[in-house]
């Protein structure tokens, strides 16, 4: 299944995961063909990923930041 023009929104966590830097985040989603139109870290707070429609919500980090994203987009649309 190839999925091509969607409209992204990342929660970035620079404290956790892998270490990679947002940058390189938002260029990997870019190089594939979607667009990142916006990026909210942990000081501006999940409940901002909804402001935004976006077709995915990427998070970027550790368990606790992919378990803090699924908190806060549960049951939206």
């Amino acid at each position: 299944l190839e999925v091509d023009g969607l409209k992204v929104v990342v929660f970035y966590n620079d404290d956790a995961g892998s270490g990679a830097r947002c940058d390189e985040v938002t260029a990997a989603i870019e190089r594939h063909g979607h667009e990142v139109i916006r990026v909210v870290d942990k000081e501006q707070g999940p409940e901002q990923l909804l402001d935004h429609p976006a077709d995915l919500i990427v998070a970027a980090g550790g368990d606790g930041t992919v378990a803090t994203v699924a908190r806060a987009v549960a049951g939206h649309e």
